[in-house]
């Protein structure tokens, strides 16, 4: 009993995040530029050797953070579409509303 706080402070404090680094440097398709369009039939990426349009009905539900949406395809698989991707306050207002309009769940 006097080993599974030792052993959970381990895993989140240095296995873990040893563990996402490691991916994330594994993962060069994460490490490229993306350039998101968003329309009415779905959300567009495009990146250095893929392009694609995610329909908005693959979406579940979306929720706004202080600086990402997260676009929900599952309860726990989410896409991240940073605010800095957006050129102005106009447009990142755009995208909310139409995430409103074609995800219709939100989740604060």
């Amino acid at each position: 009993m006097l080993g599974a706080p030792a052993y959970l402070a381990w895993t989140f404090a240095v296995w873990l995040p040893r563990k996402v680094r490691k991916t994330y440097r594994q993962r060069k398709d994460l490490q490229r530029p993306c350039i998101y369009r968003p329309s009415d039939t779905g959300l567009g990426a495009e990146t250095e050797g893929a392009a694609g349009v995610k329909p908005w009905t693959d979406y579940l539900k979306w929720k706004e953070g202080r600086s990402v949406f997260l676009l929900y395809m599952s309860d726990d698989m989410y896409q991240i579409v940073p605010k800095h991707f957006f050129s102005s306050e106009d447009d990142l207002l755009k995208f909310k509303n139409l995430l409103r309009e074609k995800i219709v769940r939100h989740e604060a």
